[in-house]
C-alpha cells in the first residue's frame, strides 16, 4: 500500500493538536488541578496556556533527540502536572511516549527502558538518580529549567498513523510486555 502524505489541513487532527486548539480557545481555563495530598500542602492549578508553554518547551528540548518516530520514556508521579506536559510535549515533538510509574522496581524500569529503546527519559531529580544507578545516562529533569527558545516546527514525518504511546503491563509473568 502506498503511503500518502497529507497536509495538516487534509488529515485528521492529532492528539496534541486538539490540546493546542483548547489552549488557543481557553488559555486561562484550568487544564490540570492537583488537590492537596500527602506530599502536597496546597492545591496546584495549571491553565491550558501554562501547560502548553511547558509542553512546547519540552518538545523543543526533545528536538535534539527525536529525528524520526521513536519512544520517549516518562518517569513522573501522577500528581505532577509535568507528567501531562511531558505527554503533550512528546507528541508535539513527533515521538511516542511510555509512562513508567515511579513505584516500579528498578528491574522493571530497566526492562522498559531497554525494550522500548527510549531515546531519552523525562523525569525529576529522583528519577535522574535512579536512571544513573541503572546505567541509563540519557535522562532530563523536566521539573527544572526548560529551554526558553521555542523554535518548534511540526516534524515532517508526523501523521495520523504514527504511534502515540506504549503501555507496558506485567500480566501474570511479572515482567513488562
Amino acid at each position: 500500500m502506498e503511503s500518502v502524505s497529507l497536509s495538516a489541513a487534509e488529515r485528521p487532527a492529532l492528539l496534541h493538536e486538539y490540546f493546542e486548539r483548547a489552549a488557543r480557545n481557553w488559555p486561562d481555563r484550568v487544564a490540570i488541578e492537583v488537590p492537596p495530598g500527602i506530599d502536597r500542602n496546597e492545591r496546584v492549578t495549571v491553565t491550558f496556556k501554562q501547560l502548553d508553554e511547558v509542553a512546547s518547551s519540552i518538545a523543543a528540548y526533545l528536538s535534539a533527540y527525536v529525528k524520526a518516530e521513536c519512544i520517549v520514556a516518562i518517569l513522573l508521579p501522577r500528581t505532577s502536572f509535568h507528567l501531562y506536559a511531558c505527554q503533550v510535549g512528546v507528541l508535539k515533538s513527533g515521538a511516542a511516549y511510555t509512562c513508567i510509574d515511579p513505584n516500579f522496581p528498578d528491574e522493571q524500569l530497566r526492562e522498559i527502558l531497554k525494550d522500548s529503546e527510549a531515546v531519552v527519559l523525562l523525569t525529576n531529580s529522583q528519577g535522574i538518580e535512579r536512571a544513573r544507578q541503572l546505567g541509563y545516562d540519557n535522562a532530563f529533569d523536566v521539573t527544572g529549567d526548560l529551554p526558553s527558545e521555542l523554535t518548534l516546527a511540526a516534524p515532517a514525518w508526523l501523521n495520523d498513523r504514527n504511534l502515540a504511546y506504549i503501555i507496558y503491563t506485567s500480566g501474570t509473568t511479572g515482567r513488562p510486555k
